[in-house]
């Protein structure tokens, strides 16, 4: 019993940690994974896509997912990872980190504000994964990017 009970934990902590993509793949409609590239051109995407990101900054949200941008410029989640892949040569996670160490970055350097605070404003869920991603695209840290540019 004890084992049975262990199994049943193990696979319910999965579950939840993956709520998220099952919610996502039970929200899919059938005529949303019908919406090709033949409905929507490359350039009318792209300036969808850059109408999301740039004018409305949604890269700040920080629960953003592909399938929410997907529906937003009238597409499925597989054409637009596609698209991301092959016509920006990224993953639509790398855009949209790419544009937030963009805002951070403007944020070091027009503010005092505190790293933490940074990263949340910038659409970061944590702070640990803001420097992460921060040091791989600047290599270096917030703190000694802030520093070299107070210089």
């Amino acid at each position: 019993m004890l084992f049975s009970l262990g199994a049943w934990m193990f696979v319910c902590y999965f579950l939840y940690k993956h709520e998220s993509v099952i919610e996502e793949l039970g929200d899919m409609d059938e005529d949303e994974v019908a919406v090709g590239s033949e409905e929507i051109s490359l350039s009318g995407l792209e300036k969808e896509i850059n109408k999301l990101f740039v004018e409305e900054k949604l890269y700040l949200n920080p629960q953003l997912k592909l399938s929410d941008v997907a529906r937003q410029v009238g597409t499925n989640r597989t054409y637009l990872s596609r698209f991301f892949n092959q016509e920006k040569q990224m993953t639509f996670f790398d855009y949209v980190n790419n544009l937030r160490v963009e805002h951070a970055v403007d944020l070091l350097q027009k503010s005092n504000l505190r790293l933490n605070v940074i990263a949340e404003q910038s659409g970061f869920n944590s702070i640990s994964t803001f420097r992460r991603v921060f040091a791989a695209k600047q290599q270096c840290t917030p703190s000694e990017y802030r520093k070299r540019f107070l210089k």
